[in-house]
């Protein structure tokens, strides 16, 4: 009987310092904000670069 609640406590011991798994410290959630919806005409921005179309390049043998 004694080696049951021996083997009983080891369980709970181990289970206890698995836990959950997390790593680090525990923390609360963040509490959930607004966020700023943006403006349609800021979504159509085109990015910045080059506005002209790539020319191929020609081969060694001059065509």
């Amino acid at each position: 009987m004694r080696r049951y609640v021996a083997f009983a406590l080891l369980l709970l011991g181990i289970g206890l310092l698995a836990a959950c798994g997390q790593k680090g410290a525990l923390y609360l959630p963040q509490p959930v904000t607004a966020t700023a919806v943006p403006s349609p005409a800021a979504s159509a921005a085109k990015p910045a670069g080059s506005t002209t179309a790539a020319t191929p390049a020609s081969d060694s043998n001059g065509t």
